[in-house]
């Protein structure tokens, strides 16, 4: 069975797509902070994860090789959010991509 990875997938985009992999036959490891609370499939392996974490991530991955063996797809979906987005007191979302 092939075997999928998808971060972020609490909610939005990563839930949907990890959905998706799982109704198409893939093992699909979901991973989020508070994946133990999203709306998923029971058979989509839950495991949770903040990726700002190397030793979490690191988990994750070696959780993915004993259980699967391999990873065939990384869907990449986890960011940050707003929490980064303040600096010095300025809040940089609606700047250019360079500032």
């Amino acid at each position: 069975m092939r075997s999928a990875l998808v971060t972020g997938a609490s909610r939005g985009v990563g839930r949907d797509v990890a959905i998706s992999l799982a109704g198409s036959g893939f093992k699909v490891f979901a991973t989020g902070r508070t994946i133990d609370r999203a709306s998923l499939p029971e058979g989509i392996v839950r495991l949770t994860c903040d990726h700002t974490s190397d030793d979490q991530t690191d988990q994750v991955f070696h959780r993915i090789a004993d259980e699967a063996g391999q990873l065939d797809v990384l869907v990449n979906n986890a960011w940050a959010s707003y929490e980064r987005m303040v600096e010095d007191g300025v809040f940089k979302w609606p700047l250019p991509f360079r500032e």
